[in-house]
């Protein structure tokens, strides 16, 4: 049985997109799969997967907002910028309150310059710029225009 339409996963750490793709085209048995954007290894959440015929449907949906929710740790900075790293830096924040960090996270809503850091998904000749930094290497990487619309302090 093969299949065709629009799947959501919640892709789990741990895996990339192509293998959680993999995954699912075989589940439907359908040849023809491809994911709308790319989640990194250590991210997870929800991840399109276009099956058969409906992978034609790409052009017309990639593009669209996305939603993110991150957990940020003060104090601490890794060599990879992500938890995967080694801790290169440790202080103790100073006390901040929900208006101070609200006014700081203010300063990315908009467009916004954003190189990307080594240990993204982002491609560069082909390859994955955390495939590379897992090899050592290091790369130079323009700057990209990002839009923000919003962000919200949760906690």
């Amino acid at each position: 049985m093969s299949a065709s339409g629009l799947a959501l996963i919640d892709k789990p750490v741990g895996i990339t997109s192509r293998q959680a793709t993999t995954q699912l085209s075989k589940i439907f048995a359908e040849k023809k799969a491809g994911h709308m954007g790319t989640l990194d290894p250590l991210a997870s959440g929800l991840l399109p997967i276009l099956l058969g015929p409906a992978t034609r449907l790409a052009n017309f949906l990639e593009g669209d907002d996305k939603q993110y929710l991150a957990e940020i740790k003060l104090g601490q900075a890794t060599s990879t910028m992500d938890r995967e790293g080694e801790v290169i830096f440790s202080a103790t924040p100073p006390e901040l309150s929900r208006e101070e960090i609200g006014g700081f996270l203010e300063k990315f809503v908009g467009e916004i310059g954003q190189i990307p850091p080594m240990h993204s998904a982002v491609r560069h000749q082909g390859k994955r710029l955390y495939q590379l930094a897992r090899k050592g290497e290091e790369v130079e990487r323009q700057s990209r225009l990002v839009k923000i619309s919003a962000i919200d302090l949760k906690k």
